[in-house]
This record gives C-alpha cells, structure tokens and sequence, in this order.
C-alpha cells in the first residue's frame, strides 16, 4: 500500500554522514603546505642576504664567515661590470673591481687579484653607475655627476657637478701627476686636482660635440677642422695646464680623405691613411711631424681606421688590418703581406711572435665564428678551426676578442651552439690549435665569456660570476659565484 503525504507527518530527512572530518584534514594538509612553503622561503632569503666567500676556488653562500674561509662581497655581481685595478699590495697581481647589488642597494668592492678576497666594499645608492679604474683612484660616474674614490680603501675623496654628460664611450678621463681632467659632451675638457677637487683649469674645444681624444703622454690630442679652407689639424694640449702646445696638419686642401690613429706601437706618433689616392698611402709620423715609414695599402683598408669598425693588432715590431675578406699585414722591414678566405669576414686578434690570430666570421648562411693561425710573414695557413659560435654573440661594441699566452697559443671563449647556456673557454695551442686546457660552465642565462689577463692569470667573466684562472694551465684560482 503507498504512502501518502500527511501534513501531520514528520518532514522527510535522508542520513548522511558529516563533511566536517574532511575539511578539518583539508585545512590541515593547507596548514603544513603553507607552512613548508614559509619555512623556505626565510631559508632562501637567508642565505641571499649571506655574503659570498671563495673556499678552494669554490663560492657558497654562508652566515657567518669561519676561520680560514673569509667571506668576500655582499650582494650580486653585476654582469660585465668587472675591471681590472691597479696593484694595490705589489703582488704583481691586479686587483679585481666589481659592482653588485642587494635589495636595490647597488656598491661597488675590490678584490684581491690573488685570493679574491675583498679588501673594501663601499655603498654607491640606488642606481647602477659607470666606474672607471684610474690608477691608484675610481671614479665613479652617473651622467653630469663624478665621485672620485681611493682605490686603497675605498673612501670618497670629493665630488662634483660638470656642465654636461661626461663622455664615457671611450671614456674620456685622464690622470696626469696630480690632476684628473675629463671630456664631457659638450666638449669641454675640465682639470681637477685629484687630491681636493679643486678645479684647475678648464678649456672649451672647437667642435661643438664631443669626439674621441687620444693621450700622447702629457698630452691630449683630437681632430679640428679649419670652417674655412677645410684643412684639418691635430691639435694637442697640455694635461697640466689646457694651453695648445701644437697642430699637426693632415690634409692639404678640402677634397683629401684622412683617417688617422695613434700608433699603437709606441706613444709618440700616429698612423695617417690618406684614402684618396690609388692606391691608398699608410704612412707612420711622429709628433715632430717627421715621416718615419709609408707603405701602399688598397683603398678597403680605410674602414680599419674608424673608430666605429676598427679592426687591427699590434705587436712590438708587426702591424694587421682587416677589411672584408682580407688582412693586410706590415712586416717588421714594412712589407705589405696581404692573406684573403673567401666568404668570411676577417678580424685580427694579435700576434705571438710571427703568428697572426685570426676570427674569421661566415658571411653565407649562419655567421658562424673560427679561429686561424697564420704565418704574419708569409700569409701561410698553420690551422683553422670551425663553428666556435656564431658572430651575434659578440652584437654590440664587443669585438672578438682573445687572449694570447706567448709561446703557448690563444685562449678564445663563446656560447656552445648546441648546448643551451653553455661556455666554453679553451687553451688552443700555437702549433696545430689542438686543446691546451678547457673550461666551461652551464648558466642560468647564457651570456658569452669576457676574458682579460692579469699576469701570469686569467680572469674569466661569464654571466654566473667571476673565475680566475692559472694562465696556462686552466687551474682556478678562486671562484666567485652570483
């Protein structure tokens, strides 16, 4: 018989049993999730604040620095912020000046070139800031603004305010005995006293705009070009005092094409193309204006000459210019030796004795980087090795770089093209190219390796950190880590 609805019944209720037991354990599953999540988070952050210290050519993070583990710097070492400073304790090892951060403070410390220890670590602010070593001083630049450091211990000697941008790409800052003098933008060069600030003397240039001076010894020399007949001249100043002690002229009338440099074989004299002429003339002049050597080089090799596209090395007795697919080589007896490769763009590197290193980039296809060894003298091919990265990891204002051990090879670092975030940096040896010693390091974001001697070592920079390295043997040294 069915049952019918009574409104005297009780209401309907079906047993189920509680959800209460299951949220509790929900909440406490959430509870020690959270907690866990907590507690390393305050271990990561702890061991961010903890300073680095170097331990057997290895960087970790520690608390408190042990006895025999010295710490080092406090903070992040920004990617190629690293120079080399002066000898500051005479071990014939320069010191190593670095900029970090933490928690958006920004410093800058140096470190034994040694032991990469940190002999002083000095607050800068909030921003990051172009530091220039200068001998036994650092100066320290945010666009109109210079701070002038002890490189001993770090301490602020004075500040000051120029007239406009300082010019820092080349830096154009000079010591001269006891004085500082600075190019800024609007070209004007102003001479202070490196020990006060005191300014000194001050001298506005003929060219609205700044452009690259070059150092004679107690000289400053740059190009000015007369408005109205077109000559143009090399006019020097003296450090000491901004009085114009001479003008070298390069031209003799309007249409000639010049393009001149320092000679980077000695300090007294520089290298003037004239460009115009069939073929073009490469003539060697001293300050005293007298011609010393001039050979005949083809019109391509005026490119070598300006500043953007300098491409060159130099040795005591050797000169090399690339242009394109070919390198003009000045013998010692100044003899034009001239070597071509096809479809790849030449870059001298140097020479090691009458060995030319060269970084040869493809021009077809994917511009991959090789290295070769020529005989400077007579342009023979000793070796050649391909597919040692490809030419946009050197972008920008980086040009390929090595770093010659005489009598032993060339050191060359770049990006593993198959590995991700993989350099390599590798000893290839004079005589054949085969491996001497190898390095390398998997990062986190790969950036290419910055190489620079020091001595008898070499400091290796890549985007995880500083090591620096026995020259010849690849050995570490110390190691400082992000």
């Amino acid at each position: 018989m069915s049952q019918q609805w009574n409104s005297n019944m009780a209401p309907y209720r079906q047993e189920r049993s509680s959800c209460l037991p299951i949220i509790l354990v929900l909440l406490i599953l959430l509870a020690a999730i959270g907690g866990g999540v907590y507690f390393l988070a305050n271990q990561s952050f702890d061991l961010a604040k903890a300073p680095l210290r170097t331990v057997q050519g290895t960087a970790i993070g520690i608390r408190e620095p042990t006895e025999g583990q010295q710490a080092t710097i406090t903070g992040s070492v920004l990617y190629r912020s690293t120079q080399l400073a002066y000898d500051r304790n005479g071990d014939e090892r320069n010191e190593v000046l670095v900029q970090v951060t933490s928690k958006s403070i920004y410093s800058m410390a140096l470190l034994d070139g040694a032991d990469g220890k940190a002999l002083w670590q000095t607050e800068l602010g909030s921003e990051s800031y172009d530091l220039v070593a200068l001998e036994a001083y650092i100066a320290v630049v945010k666009e109109r603004d210079l701070r002038l450091f002890n490189a001993k211990d770090g301490t602020l000697a004075w500040q000051t305010r120029l007239s406009d941008r300082i010019q820092l790409y080349p830096p154009m800052l000079f010591i001269s005995g006891d004085l500082i003098v600075v190019q800024t933008y609007d070209n004007i060069l102003t001479a202070f006293e490196v020990a006060t600030g005191t300014q000194r003397w001050q001298k506005t240039l003929a060219d609205r705009y700044a452009r690259a001076l070059t150092k004679f010894g107690d000289e400053l020399c740059g190009t000015e070009r007369d408005a109205e007949s077109g000559l143009e001249f090399i006019i020097c100043f003296a450090l000491q005092t901004g009085e114009q002690r001479q003008a070298i002229q390069l031209n003799q009338d309007w249409t000639e094409r010049i393009e001149w440099m320092a000679d980077p074989q000695n300090n007294t004299g520089i290298l003037r193309l004239r460009s115009d002429s069939d073929p073009a003339q490469l003539a060697a002049i001293g300050l005293d204006q007298q011609q010393r050597w001039s050979v005949e080089l083809a019109d391509d090799f005026a490119d070598s000459f300006r500043s953007s596209d300098r491409s060159l090395a130099s040795s005591a007795d050797m000169l090399a210019f690339g242009a394109g697919e070919q390198v003009a080589i000045i013998t010692p007896e100044h003899q034009v030796v001239t070597y071509s490769l096809s479809d790849y763009a030449l870059h001298p590197i140097g020479f090691d004795g009458e060995v030319l290193y060269l970084a040869a980039v493809k021009q077809r296809g994917t511009n991959t980087v090789s290295m070769v060894a020529i005989n400077a003298k007579t342009a023979e091919l000793l070796w050649r090795l391909d597919d040692l990265g490809t030419a946009s990891d050197w972008s920008g204002n980086n040009p390929i770089q090595g770093v010659i051990v005489p009598g032993e090879g060339i050191i060359f670092g770049w990006l593993d093209q198959e590995i991700d975030d993989l350099a390599r940096v590798q000893l290839l040896k004079r005589a054949d190219g085969t491996v001497g010693w190898s390095f390398q390091q998997e990062m986190f974001i790969g950036q290419l390796p910055t190489l620079t001697r020091s001595g008898n070592a070499l400091l290796i920079q890549t985007g995880d950190g500083l090591r620096m390295a026995n020259l010849r043997t690849g050995e570490g040294l110390w190691t400082l880590t992000r």
